[in-house]
């Protein structure tokens, strides 16, 4: 079989590749894959010795070579499944620039300079057979065909008593068990922090507050963790977990933190039977113009209280109902919205679809109209600008998303006339998600990019 034999003069300059600690691990590796010329996963079958002098113009005295039977190709794909690459040579160099053995699983990203091509430090050895794709954080690689589906990701979170059942209440002064799964879809180790946070229905009085530390194996690896919380009084909780930690990818430790995510339950006095509602409780629209906030709406017993999404207005129905009209997308669950997605004051209807997204506008500046441009996978919006300001918009999932590898959430981009503005996301819920973008005044236009349109 034919061999490309590819190599490279090496670089000293060592960058500091260290992020900071709310940043998360897809941005480096897109960085890494970005900046790469030729990307791979493969195993070194022989390796030798540059000379201490060469008569290659393109190549540095003591270096490496490494012959490679490739596995995978994830950047530019080449014919040859046979490829021999340079590298760094043991105790010549520092120390955190990566150098293999013959046997190894490698992840190289490779630089190409006069032809050759050279192993770059993000580079590493994998310990394990898994699946080297989750590096790629992207959902389609340039080369493959557009993703018709997949199955999405995500943690299990949710409350369960003593015989693992998750009933539809609990009882005051019994053990509830709240369940999470830690996951990691790299091919590296995962170190987290994973902290729990229980609050009761005003979401005022914290009535637990635990973390715990794990480190979570490569591949989709999933670690099981428990709490076990006593309520002391009936009413509505939400129980929240919050995870930082970071990877190590043997020459770099890149540093992470997760979106928060929620779950709640119902706990009911214990009085041997099923709570008696001895005062009527008011309909929701009562209770909303009265001035309760729509997040602390009772209820009647057995009733799901949920959001309608066109206003956020509160409406309760039996938990039937609500999976129907959510899975409609005429309502949102009320835990995720409770916690994630703020209500905003107005809203817009999108063109030609039966979507209508949220929004809030600083200052005297309007938003004129919103469309979806499908070629461009985006969301625009037409605005007149009187003044600098802020627009922060909650978006259907169903209407756009941005997803990378395995349907994991990704990062939105967004153009103010055709330049790049900034776009930070401020809130995530399964239903939507919320951005804020600053723009200045006089834009006409704003384009929200994802991935995923209607």
């Amino acid at each position: 079989m034919k061999t490309l034999h590819l190599g490279i003069a090496s670089s000293l300059v060592i960058l500091c590749m260290f992020v900071t600690q709310t940043s998360s691990a897809s941005q480096p590796l897109l960085d890494s894959y970005n900046n790469s010329d030729l990307v791979l996963v493969g195993k070194i079958i022989s390796q030798s010795q540059v000379p201490t002098t060469t008569s290659s113009p393109s190549q540095y005295p003591n270096q490496t070579r490494y012959d490679i039977q490739v596995e995978q190709y994830y950047k530019n794909p080449q014919q040859s499944h046979h490829v021999t690459v340079y590298g760094y040579a043991k105790g010549i160099y520092l120390s955190q620039d990566p150098t293999y053995d013959v046997g190894d699983r490698v992840f190289l990203y490779l630089h190409n300079e006069n032809g050759f091509y050279q192993i770059q430090s993000d580079s590493l050895k994998l310990d394990n057979n898994c699946d080297a794709r989750g590096m790629i954080p992207m959902a389609t690689l340039p080369f493959e065909p557009p993703a018709i589906s997949s199955a999405a990701i995500g943690h299990s979170f949710y409350a369960s008593d003593s015989k693992g059942n998750a009933p539809e209440f609990f009882l005051r002064g019994n053990n509830v068990t709240i369940n999470f799964d830690e996951l990691n879809v790299l091919t590296v180790a995962k170190d987290a922090t994973v902290e729990l946070i229980v609050k009761t229905n005003n979401d005022t009085k914290i009535v637990m507050d635990d973390k715990k530390s794990v480190t979570v194996q490569a591949c989709n690896r999933q670690t099981p963790m428990k709490w076990t919380f006593i309520p002391t009084m009936g009413g509505q909780y939400t129980a929240q977990v919050n995870v930082t930690g970071g990877y190590n990818f043997g020459n770099r430790y890149v540093f992470y933190s997760e979106p928060v995510v929620n779950t709640g339950f119902r706990v009911l006095e214990n009085n041997g039977g099923p709570v008696i509602e001895k005062v009527p409780i008011v309909s929701p629209l009562k209770q909303f113009k009265s001035g309760i906030a729509a997040k602390d709406v009772t209820c009647r017993y057995g009733l799901q209280l949920i959001f309608k999404f066109e206003d956020s207005s509160p409406v309760c129905v039996t938990k039937q109902t609500a999976q129907t009209l959510v899975e409609r997308w005429w309502g949102m669950y009320v835990p995720s919205v409770t916690e994630h997605i703020p209500i905003l004051s107005r809203s817009i209807k999108v063109q030609d679809t039966n979507f209508t997204i949220n929004y809030d506008i600083t200052g005297d500046n309007k938003i004129l109209g919103a469309n979806m441009d499908t070629n461009s996978k985006s969301l625009v919006l037409s605005l007149k600008t009187t003044s600098n300001g802020t627009l922060t918009v909650t978006m259907p999932r169903a209407l756009i998303d941005s997803k990378i590898y395995k349907q994991q959430d990704g990062r939105f981009y967004a153009l103010g006339d055709g330049q790049e503005i900034d776009c930070s996301e401020i809130k995530t819920t399964d239903v939507a998600r919320t951005l804020s973008i600053p723009f200045t005044q006089g834009i006409e236009k704003i384009e929200i990019i994802g991935t995923t349109p209607i």
